[in-house]
């Protein structure tokens, strides 16, 4: 009992240390936000940018948005978005890019404004389109921006679908793979493959919901960082469980047994978390 009680006051030590490096990370290091903007209705070339609320986001400043070009078309694009900008209390920051109907998409990967409009313009005509103001809440934010005569329509897309079938595939596949090593190890009685089966049920709901949570503000940050410190709680809470429910095997197959199962769950985790990614 004692050895028991000291094999998990080092685990919630463990916890406690990863919890503590995570803090002291370098802010610029890892993944950065993005803005990700897909273009309905494109059918010509226009110029895009994003005006900021604020004057200034990460590398980019309204004091010296943008260089010359050689191209004249840019050069006229910016110009206008300079002198629409003087006129709102938004700010040009420079970060422009070109669409057309083969290459409809915008993306701003490196430090995007947290408030910004979307503006549009087609230097050969003078045309220009400026969305509402948008808050950004994602770590990476996905909008389908619609092209209209009345101007711009912008909805954020928030990719549900992916999270709700990120979750399936890692809740069943969890329980498959702790039922198969638990029958391994000899826990084949009913009431046992059911204890294993609502207890990763539940400790899978919750682990997903956190992650998705943590997933929508920080991005892959929640795999690098917050994911071993939730598996690892998730692996204290099923030994408490099980070392409750077991009791007619010996101790020390539980905690094997649920040390092993986790670290299993823990790779299959991180390997579906990079996959569902790019779905």
């Amino acid at each position: 009992m004692m050895k028991m009680k000291r094999f998990l006051k080092i685990l919630f030590c463990t916890i406690l240390i990863f919890t503590t490096m995570t803090r002291k990370a370098d802010a610029d290091i890892g993944p950065k936000p993005s803005v990700n903007i897909g273009f309905l209705n494109v059918d010509k070339t226009y110029y895009v940018t994003l005006l900021s609320a604020g004057e200034v986001s990460g590398p980019y400043s309204a004091a010296d948005p943008y260089d010359v070009s050689d191209d004249e078309l840019t050069n006229k694009a910016v110009q206008i978005f300079k002198e629409y900008a003087e006129k709102d209390d938004f700010y040009f920051l420079g970060n422009i890019r070109k669409i057309d109907p083969e290459n409809p998409e915008y993306r701003w990967t490196y430090y995007p404004p947290k408030t910004f409009k979307i503006a549009v313009c087609d230097p050969k005509t003078g045309e220009l389109m400026v969305s509402e103001a948008v808050e950004r809440e994602a770590f990476n934010s996905y909008y389908d921006v619609s092209l209209n005569g009345n101007g711009l329509s912008v909805k954020e897309d928030i990719r549900l679908k992916n999270e709700v079938l990120g979750f399936l595939i890692r809740v069943v596949l969890t329980v498959i793979i702790e039922l198969l090593l638990g029958l391994l190890f000899g826990y084949r009685q009913k009431k046992e493959i059911l204890t294993i089966v609502w207890t990763n049920l539940f400790t899978q709901v919750l682990l997903n919901l956190i992650m998705a949570f943590l997933d929508y503000y920080t991005g892959a940050l929640v795999w690098i960082f917050f994911f071993p410190i939730l598996e690892l709680t998730v692996l204290v809470i099923e030994l408490i469980v099980y070392l409750a429910k077991f009791r007619s095997h010996s101790r020390f197959k539980t905690v094997i047994y649920a040390i092993l199962a986790n670290v299993l769950t823990f790779f299959l985790g991180m390997y579906l978390g990079a996959w569902t990614s790019v779905l």
